[in-house]
């Protein structure tokens, strides 16, 4: 979800970097991890949450 949302800021204009580097940059100098769960789960889980419409803000 965040590679999504950074490359949305991209098309926009506040980030100029393609979402990949950025995130392999992160796993490199903060030892960053990404999870990765079954996306179906965090649907389920993100329809539950209703303070937001974004649906970037809604996964758990």
């Amino acid at each position: 979800m965040v590679r999504l949302e950074l490359q949305y800021l991209r098309e926009i204009g506040p980030v100029t970097a393609p979402s990949d580097p950025v995130v392999d940059a992160l796993q490199a100098s903060i030892a960053l991890q990404v999870c990765d769960p079954a996306f179906p789960s965090f649907a389920k889980a993100a329809v539950r949450e209703t303070w937001t419409r974004d649906p970037s803000d809604r996964s758990p």
